[in-house]
C-alpha cells in the first residue's frame, strides 16, 4: 500500500512540475491529501499480536514510527516523495510571487503606473490580467507607485506612501499564502525526528525556506534585470 501511494505521489510531482496543478483552488484541494500523508499522527502500527495490543498505537506514534527498519522504511519513502512535491509547490509560489513583483514595475517603468495588475485566482500562474483604476498623484503627477520605484523615495518619511506599500506586499502575499493554516511547521519539524538522513536533510530544507521565503523574495526581485525595450537583449 506505502509502495503504491508513493508512485501516486511521484505522478503528483510530475503534474505539478509541469502546471497540471496551475490555479490556487488546484492547490489547496492538493495540500490536504497532501498534507495528511505527510503528518505521521495519520501513521498505523503494522499488523501483529504486539501491533494489536493495548496502547501499541501510542507507543507507535511516540516512537515506533520513527525508528529505521524495514517496515518503517515504505512509510518513509512515500512521505519523502510528497515533501518532494511541496518543494515544488514552494517554488511555483516563489515564481508567482516574484513575477508580480517584476510586472508591477515594468508596468510603471513602460508609463502604465495607473493600473494595477493581479493574479485571478481562474488563470494559470503566470497570466497576468489587468484591471484600471485611477490611483492618487503628487504635486508632480506620479503615482504611488512611481513614488516607490523612484531613487528618491523615503519610505518611512511618507505615512501614506508606507501604508499604500504595505497593502501592495500584503496583497502579493496573501494570494499565494498556500500554506496558512496548514500546521506545516509542526508537521516538517515531525518529520525531521526520523531516524532516516534524508528525512531530516529534506524537512529541515523545508523548514528554512517557510521562513526565509520573503527574505529571499526580495534578495532575487533586486536581483532581478527587467528589459523594457527589444535593444535591451
Amino acid at each position: 500500500h506505502n509502495q503504491l501511494v508513493e508512485q501516486v505521489l511521484r505522478l503528483v510531482h510530475y503534474l505539478v512540475r509541469f502546471g497540471y496543478y496551475a490555479n490556487i483552488e488546484d492547490i489547496q484541494v492538493l495540500l490536504r491529501p497532501l498534507l495528511s500523508v505527510l503528518d505521521g499522527r495519520n501513521d498505523k502500527p503494522f499488523e501483529g499480536a504486539k501491533e494489536r495490543s493495548p496502547g501499541a498505537q501510542k507507543q507507535y506514534e511516540e516512537q515506533g514510527r520513527f525508528v529505521h527498519n524495514p517496515q518503517n522504511t515504505a512509510v518513509v519513502n512515500a512521505k519523502h516523495m510528497a515533501m518532494e512535491v511541496l518543494e515544488v509547490l514552494f517554488n511555483f509560489r516563489f515564481n508567482i510571487r516574484l513575477e508580480r513583483f517584476i510586472y508591477q514595475f515594468k508596468a510603471v517603468q513602460e508609463g502604465r503606473s495607473d493600473v494595477v495588475y493581479h493574479l485571478p485566482s481562474q488563470s494559470g500562474p503566470l497570466a497576468l490580467s489587468k484591471r484600471a483604476t485611477r490611483r492618487g498623484r503628487d504635486a508632480t503627477g506620479m503615482t504611488e507607485f512611481g513614488q516607490l520605484m523612484s531613487s528618491n523615495c523615503d519610505v518611512l518619511a511618507d505615512e501614506h506612501l508606507m501604508e499604500f506599500a504595505n497593502r501592495q506586499l500584503e496583497g502579493i502575499l496573501r494570494e499565494s499564502a498556500y500554506f496558512e493554516d496548514k500546521n506545516l511547521v509542526a508537521i516538517l519539524k515531525d518529520l525531521s525526528d526520523y531516524q532516516y538522513d534524508k528525512m531530516v536533510v529534506k524537512s529541515m530544507g523545508l523548514l528554512t525556506r517557510y521562513f526565509s521565503a520573503h527574505s529571499t523574495l526580495f534578495d532575487r526581485a533586486v536581483q532581478a534585470q527587467v528589459l523594457i525595450q527589444p535593444k535591451s537583449v
